[in-house]
């Protein structure tokens, strides 16, 4: 028996849900990014921000680890945005300078990513700039050199 096209039971696609980049695309200065949006961001950020005051991967604490009913200890929940402009933090636990700015480039927002950046906003009282294209990126970086001032 021949099926028409829409008789014909659907599968599911295997493997990663998302379109990956080449990782030579996604490379500068030997640091491999995640995508080749963030690179582009990183190249961005490289020029206009001075030495010293563009972190890589800051990891922020936004549930401390604590004993659950059982006495077993549950982990903390962290969150690694991808650039932090301003004085490096010496401890995930540490509380944002004034003069932070946290960004994160993001091509698709997963719902992990929308909880996790409820949090973060929650605990760090800072905006979280997430930015779709370069004009957005600029308006970061132009918020970051008025903080400066």
């Amino acid at each position: 028996m021949i099926m028409s096209q829409k008789q014909q039971p659907s599968f599911k696609k295997r493997g990663a849900r998302y379109k990956v980049s080449a990782k030579s695309e996604r490379t500068v200065d030997d640091i491999v990014f995640d995508s080749k949006w963030e690179s582009k961001c990183y190249v961005r950020l490289k020029d206009r921000i001075p030495e010293g005051e563009l972190h890589l991967q800051p990891k922020f604490i936004i549930l401390e680890k604590f004993r659950g009913p059982d006495d077993k200890m549950v982990r903390a929940v962290t969150y690694s945005a991808d650039f932090l402009l301003g004085p490096p933090r010496v401890n995930d636990d540490d509380e944002l300078d004034p003069l932070n700015v946290v960004i994160d480039a993001k091509g698709h927002q997963t719902d992990v990513f929308k909880l996790k950046t409820k949090f973060w906003v929650s605990r760090y009282q800072a905006r979280l700039w997430v930015p779709k294209n370069l004009t957005q990126l600029e308006e970061a970086i132009s918020y970051y050199e008025q903080l400066k001032q």
